[in-house]
């Protein structure tokens, strides 16, 4: 997680928060009334509306707190929750294509606070997402398979497993480098072109 210290004025958008209901549900079943008061615990609407900006530093300590109740599980659904609250670009069609606008998909959501994701093409159906979020390492995880469950094919969509953690020095966190491998429709698939060996 990368903690940023120029949260002054940040916002998120609503939209997200009503992922993290739609996550801790879909995680646990219940506990919808509970993360509504988690909500309103932290200065945020218990019924929050998509398109409102809300504080980035209390949604992010509301993450947290969830994170301490319910462990990491619970993030991970969150993170899967949040790919499916995402307005899409329209020309995005399959993993990589989500994968390659995830950082400006994901931008729109938030205001004056610092995210990157990059992503770099491995092979066919593989690739490495540079991460600096804000966010736990549970909550990215969940995001890239929720794209998978959104855009991927088959039980497995997408597999993440962290191939390098790194700290950023003065700016107050760490960044992480996620490895994916995904499914796709043998009947749909294109001939995506692997990258060049060069």
């Amino acid at each position: 997680m990368t903690q940023s210290r120029d949260t002054d004025g940040a916002t998120v958008d609503g939209r997200l928060l009503q992922a993290v209901v739609t996550g801790v549900v879909e995680s646990t079943g219940h506990f919808e009334d509970r993360t509504r008061t988690l909500l309103a615990d932290h200065g945020l609407d218990a019924d929050p509306d998509a398109g409102t900006a809300y504080p980035f530093g209390a949604f992010r300590d509301l993450l947290a707190t969830i994170g301490r109740e319910t462990g990491p599980n619970t993030l991970d659904r969150i993170g899967r929750a949040t790919a499916g609250a995402l307005a899409w670009p329209p020309h995005v069609r399959t993993v990589a294509d989500a994968l390659e606008t995830l950082d400006s998909t994901a931008g729109r959501y938030h205001t004056g606070a610092s995210l990157r994701c990059s992503f770099v093409r491995t092979g066919a159906h593989a690739g490495r997402v540079d991460v600096e979020t804000p966010y736990p390492e549970a909550f990215e995880r969940g995001l890239l398979a929720g794209v998978g469950a959104q855009f991927g094919y088959g039980p497995g969509h997408v597999t993440v497993r962290t191939a390098d953690v790194r700290t950023d020095g003065g700016r107050g966190g760490s960044g992480r480098e996620l490895a994916l491998a995904w499914s796709v429709d043998p009947a749909a698939e294109t001939s995506i072109p692997a990258p060049s060996a060069d």
